[in-house]
């Protein structure tokens, strides 16, 4: 597959006027692209995420800038920092962008092939803990692949460069738009629901209970997928 810029390309923001030159490609894909660059002339070090899909990349951007300011889902380390959301014309087409931190380490579809048993384990367990902190904020991924996520071994871990397919739960979306008193109400059963529970209760059991082991059992089924 093509990449939208080559090393040695030269990106100009169309608003902010900043500078940045192509070092390397980190990762093409059909959606969005991932380029390790340059700022000028400050020759600081950056990673460029770009797409033709301008709405996609305008709403991820604000997606992990909100969840950064969620201090334990910041603290788990795995969302990178973005700085800048602009966008450049190249062809006579329209390219949006936005600056964040270069991933460390190397894609997890690569390593997984030779990573040991304990390393798998704290792995999964970043991830797993991770997804439980985003669903208990209201948050879901719809799809999250391998390939989005960079492993630094040395350091013993994660970083996810990918959240176009973060939406909100629908369950938790359910209970807050209706209000229902049926589900406050219900018997306990396969949901797990018990009478007279509060609302914040009732969310809680609904996020991980109903839609808690979703992303992570997507994201297992994507590496089954991939390597077997």
């Amino acid at each position: 597959m093509d990449s939208i810029l080559k090393p040695g390309d030269i990106v100009r923001g169309r608003w902010t006027g900043n500078r940045f030159i192509v070092k390397a490609i980190i990762e093409v894909n059909t959606k969005w692209e991932l380029y390790k660059v340059q700022a000028l002339p400050t020759g600081l070090f950056f990673a460029l995420k770009v797409s033709g899909f301008i709405p996609d990349l305008s709403y991820e951007f604000k997606i992990i800038r909100d969840l950064n300011k969620k201090e334990n889902i910041r603290q788990t380390g795995l969302i990178p920092q973005v700085y800048i959301l602009d966008d450049f014309l190249l062809a006579k087409r329209h390219y949006r962008f936005y600056v964040m931190d270069v991933p460390c380490g190397e894609r997890l579809c690569s390593l997984l092939p030779f990573l040991r048993e304990r390393e798998m384990g704290w792995l999964f367990y970043q991830l797993s803990s991770f997804l439980h902190k985003l669903q208990s904020a209201g948050w879901e991924f719809t799809n999250l692949h391998p390939a989005s996520i960079f492993v630094d071994s040395g350091q013993a871990k994660l970083v996810v460069v990918d959240f176009t397919e973060l939406q909100p739960c629908k369950n938790l979306a359910r209970l807050e738009n209706e209000q229902t008193r049926w589900l406050l109400n219900y018997d306990s059963g396969k949901d797990g629901l018990k009478q007279d529970t509060s609302l914040e209760t009732a969310k809680t059991q609904i996020v991980v209970n109903a839609v808690g082991i979703f992303s992570f059992l997507l994201f297992l089924g994507s590496i089954i997928y991939t390597y077997f």
